[in-house]
């Protein structure tokens, strides 16, 4: 991934299993770990993943690797993570309540929590 080269890494966001980190321009890294992909950020070269796909060095000399030993995640990138999450037919995140409540117009039902 050339396009990675030299570039700052922003900010981190997520819809459901779906990685999105935003670099300096309109582009984003995405990643799908999968059902075994995991990240490992790590100094010592001797500690990087047997099975990375992706390894990605900083200046300050730490990695950042993506391990994924099944090969069942996705790395790619996209302009926007909304219409990536259109064309790829996703739901709604599970974790977004204002956009469940947007598309069913159903608020969630409050949950008491005291014990018996």
């Amino acid at each position: 991934m050339e396009s990675l080269t030299r570039r700052q890494l922003r900010s981190t966001s997520r819809h459901g299993k779906l990685l999105f980190v935003q670099l300096e321009d309109r582009l984003r890294l995405t990643i799908h770990l999968g059902m075994t992909g995991w990240l490992h950020y790590f100094q010592d070269i001797k500690d990087e993943p047997i099975h990375d796909r992706l390894l990605v060095t900083f200046d300050n000399g730490n990695r950042l690797a993506y391990s994924d030993p099944r090969m069942f995640g996705r790395i790619g990138l996209a302009e926007d993570p909304h219409s990536l999450s259109r064309e790829k037919s996703l739901g709604p995140d599970a974790l977004d309540l204002n956009q469940l409540v947007r598309r069913t117009g159903v608020e969630p039902a409050n949950v008491c929590t005291t014990g018996p």
